[in-house]
């Protein structure tokens, strides 16, 4: 229970540094959306499959002591606190994740797979992306559509893979739900009772062999979503 509940202050941390991060300087008239939790699920999945000194150095930036801690916690947010409740009538929510891996750095082992499926929700996938780019540029945005409930058609372009790239992962959040005290619809700006949203993260990472900058992309959509003129939503 210490480990989970210091992989959840780490969550809370992470959160707090990325939103001053991505603060503007002049946040007057502004908004800021974004996911913390598809971060830092992306980083943890990418902790589970990692080893040596390159775990040590993602557990301490997640601020978790050890990565079974941190599986623990992901289980526990994805099953209880993302966990879908349209059935029994409350929010619909959709979360998970996705890892595809070029086929040339060998198999995926059962064991992340398992880790992956069962804590973060995400499925990981062997792919090429040197003979068949465009293949695994379908399957991701493919996954994206599904993941964000049709809001987000894509997030990836066959130009963003490159010989260099030997893996992309991605995370994504999907929320509709009734507000429980629906706004005053004569406001124009709060003309909803009702809101979607989805939210995602995602990143291709290059040969490590060769010297490089990694790319990310970041998106997020909102469907009949009543927002204030200014401030942040983070999911």
């Amino acid at each position: 229970m210490a480990a989970v509940n210091a992989a959840r202050d780490g969550q809370t941390a992470l959160a707090l540094r990325l939103t001053k991060h991505l603060a503007p300087a002049d946040a007057a008239g502004k908004n800021v959306a974004f996911s913390p939790v598809s971060v830092h699920a992306g980083l943890a999945l990418v902790a589970a499959g990692a080893g040596g000194a390159t775990q040590a150095q993602l557990l301490s930036f997640l601020g978790a002591p050890t990565a079974d801690g941190l599986a623990a916690f992901g289980r526990h947010v994805s099953e209880r606190v993302l966990a879908d409740r349209a059935d029994s009538g409350g929010p619909r929510v959709l979360f998970g994740g996705g890892v595809w891996i070029d086929e040339s750095r060998g198999g995926l082992k059962k064991e992340f797979q398992d880790i992956a499926a069962k804590s973060y929700r995400s499925e990981a996938r062997t792919v090429s992306f040197t003979e068949e780019p465009e293949e695994a540029v379908e399957m991701i945005n493919s996954w994206v559509k599904k993941a964000t409930n049709n809001l987000i058609d894509s997030m990836i372009s066959r130009s963003d893979i490159t010989s260099d790239t030997d893996l992309v992962l991605a995370n994504a959040v999907y929320f509709k739900g009734s507000w429980l005290d629906p706004f005053n619809f004569a406001t124009p700006h709060l003309a909803s009772s009702t809101g979607s949203m989805a939210a995602m993260s995602s990143q291709a990472s290059c040969r490590s062999s060769r010297p490089c900058t990694s790319r990310a992309w970041t998106g997020s959509r909102s469907s009949s979503s009543p927002m204030a003129r200014r401030g942040y939503m983070s999911i």
